[in-house]
């Protein structure tokens, strides 16, 4: 390969020395020509013509120069590959467990600490805007006398509404368990198979 690069390179070498003569007659013609007739916008083209070419053919010789390097290189690390051998002492192998979480702990982790965020909320809720559920609890918060009480009347409309938002909070509770059940049964069906 090294001396298909080096004749290749020769080759461009002779070429390009060639075309350099070329260049050169042209020139000299150039000169002549545009001292005997008005016919220089073809001669400075054909100029313009042999400085692409030589152009090109330079470029395609530093090419074969660098790939010439190249290959040189590339012969000088194999042959210090060659002292340097890698051996596999251990082959590698797929694990019989996946590597990850254990999904149901992970999955039975996250349900508890949406319980517990639920709950902290409530009672955060609870403690910012406290209510009294009998006189007896004001009394003894307050210390003063209650001398009575109202009790509530729910019109038909708050009674539609509050239906409503139990139902809303009963399908949110069943599809939170729900949910919590599929993953689970996903997580243990995957680790059975």
């Amino acid at each position: 390969m090294m001396q298909q690069m080096t004749v290749a390179l020769s080759v461009e070498e002779a070429r390009l020395a060639a075309l350099q003569a070329r260049v050169r007659e042209y020139s000299n013609r150039l000169a002549t020509l545009r001292s005997l007739s008005n016919a220089a916008p073809e001669v400075e083209a054909e100029l313009a013509q042999l400085n692409r070419d030589y152009q090109i053919n330079k470029e395609n010789y530093t090419k074969l120069v660098e790939r010439r390097e190249a290959a040189r290189l590339s012969g000088d690390l194999s042959s210090a590959s060659d002292i340097m051998t890698i051996r596999v002492i251990d082959p590698p192998s797929v694990p019989s467990t996946p590597a990850g979480p254990n999904r149901p702990r992970l999955a039975s982790l996250v349900f508890v600490g949406a319980l517990a965020a639920g709950l902290g909320v409530a009672l955060l809720l609870s403690q910012i805007r406290p209510t009294f559920v009998s006189q007896r609890a004001l009394r003894e918060a307050t210390g003063i006398p209650v001398l009575g009480g109202i009790s509530m009347n729910w019109t038909e409309p708050q009674r539609i509404k509050r239906r409503r938002r139990l139902y809303a909070f009963s399908v949110a509770l069943s599809l939170f368990f729900g949910s919590y059940g599929l993953v689970m049964a996903s997580a243990l069906w995957a680790g059975g198979h």
